[in-house]
């Protein structure tokens, strides 16, 4: 059942979705989607109680692996857009 979960194709729409993206609320849309209550990570989670214990852990720390990548690609797009939007208004101030 875990070979319904593909790590590397999650991954590269998340990435995908993540170019796309110029503000904040855009990045929280993005969160939920991907690591929300509702999101296909979440669903992997659910997976792991079918598995045995032995593929429980191997597909356990892949599920990981990709949220932790994700949550860090939306922190550092947080902090892009931020520091632009600070940018733009310290460029406004001066002019």
């Amino acid at each position: 059942m875990s070979d319904h979960f593909d790590v590397n194709a999650i991954l590269s729409v998340f990435q995908e979705d993540l170019l796309k993206i110029n503000d904040l609320q855009s990045i929280e849309q993005l969160k939920k989607i991907y690591l929300g209550k509702n999101s296909e990570i979440k669903k992997a989670y659910g997976l792991l109680k079918t598995l045995s214990d032995e593929d429980k852990k191997s597909f356990a720390a892949k599920i990981q692996a990709l949220s932790n990548s994700i949550e860090q690609s939306l922190n550092h797009a947080t902090n892009r857009i931020e520091s632009e939007t600070e940018n733009q208004r310290l460029e406004s101030e001066w002019q």
